[in-house]
């Protein structure tokens, strides 16, 4: 075996130790995820179905927390909230296992209810009512005590909730008024904790409700109506609409497929391929379909911005309707035109380096793509 063979080789298998360690431990995941009962497809803030797998942990009455287990290319982080497809419940990314590091396993908490601020959509954690001390009061002959119930609060930090939630903001939860007593957007990264006391409800202030999701009797098909080219995203049919014998139908667009049909037929998942530009429809039996509009990106060459000495990538371009020419000025790279929109690049350099990857249109305009070589 040549020596550039055995870089090649464990390059493939993660590089260094840890490196490879973590490919098999992530290789070990995916096997569980295809075979696992507790796996489950969710869908996280991006719009993007990916499956994952949720274990038990702790249930109380005042909470539900479990662990989930999900490639790191899902894009969740601490404070986010995905939805779990086959129930439609809402959880929150809360305490991510900092030591793991082939994929993102964390803590997860049920989030049972949503908050509007300024138009968009929050869902949020809520451990409450808990009954404090209680005092008691006496004046004029009359007996009175001071208002006891506090709660806490998990709501994702962004710039817009930190802006709002600040001490005393009142809000209004199932028809009661509490007041926020204190914030916290320390001690959990990218989460904003929130004690919150009760308060008097005689107030003609117009206030934000936190509620229950309710479901929208005119939904048929669960999911987003905007997707991006290149991903797989999931769709239900509403349990209503259930039939056994109906079946899932894609049209309109010979570049978008069904790729799986889960859970006896009540989804699927729809993939989106490279250069997919017309609207298509997705459809369930004789229902109506639900229109889907694909967010077109500017033309742009695709393909990997990290390589390495002496490998072959191919690069390529979502303008299928373009003739392109691939060049570069560097000596480092020996680049072989293909098609109209792809390419071949061969690394000849046994150092690290950069180089630029060019696609000249036929109306002359330039695409540039910045490339990095590293170093064994």
């Amino acid at each position: 075996m040549s020596a550039e063979t055995l870089i090649a080789r464990l390059q493939h298998d993660g590089g260094n130790a840890l490196g490879r360690i973590n490919k098999q431990k992530l290789r070990s995941l995916q096997a569980a995820l295809k075979n696992d009962y507790n796996s489950r497809l969710i869908k996280t803030p991006k719009k993007a179905a990916w499956p994952a797998l949720i274990n038990a942990k702790d249930i109380k009455s005042d909470y539900d927390k479990k662990y989930i287990s999900v490639e790191f290319d899902a894009g969740l982080e601490s404070g986010d909230v995905f939805e779990i497809l086959d129930d439609h419940t809402h959880w929150m990314i809360y305490l991510p296992v900092l030591t793991e590091t082939a994929y993102l396993r964390s803590e997860i908490v049920r989030c049972r209810y949503s908050i509007e601020i300024e138009d968009e959509k929050y869902w949020v954690y809520f451990q409450g009512p808990t009954e404090t001390d209680l005092r008691w009061y006496i004046k004029q002959g009359i007996n009175f005590n001071e208002l006891n119930l506090s709660g806490t609060i998990y709501i994702k930090n962004t710039p817009k909730t930190k802006e709002f939630f600040k001490r005393f903001t009142h809000i209004k939860l199932d028809g009661h008024m509490w007041e926020v007593q204190v914030t916290d957007s320390i001690t959990v990264p990218g989460i904003i904790e929130l004690e919150i006391q009760e308060y008097y409800d005689n107030t003609p202030a117009e206030l934000p409700s936190i509620h229950k999701d309710e479901e929208d009797p005119h939904i048929c098909i669960i999911g987003t109506d905007i997707v991006k080219q290149n991903t797989i995203i999931g769709y239900e049919i509403e349990p209503r609409y259930y039939d056994p014998k109906a079946e899932w139908k894609v049209s309109g667009n010979n570049r978008v497929k069904i790729d799986r049909i889960i859970d006896n037929g009540r989804m699927c998942e729809v993939r989106i391929y490279d250069g997919a530009i017309r609207n298509f429809f997705v459809q369930y039996g004789d229902n109506e379909p639900l229109e889907v509009m694909i967010d077109i990106e500017e033309p742009y060459i695709k393909g990997p911005q990290l390589v390495y000495p002496y490998d072959t990538h191919e690069y390529w371009t979502a303008c299928k309707d373009d003739i392109l020419v691939f060049s570069s000025d560097s000596d480092l790279v020996k680049v072989t035109q293909l098609t109209d929109n792809s390419c071949k690049v061969k690394i000849k350099s046994s150092k690290k380096g950069e180089f630029i990857l060019r696609a000249t249109a036929e109306d002359d305009t330039v695409y540039e793509l910045l490339v990095t070589i590293g170093s064994f």
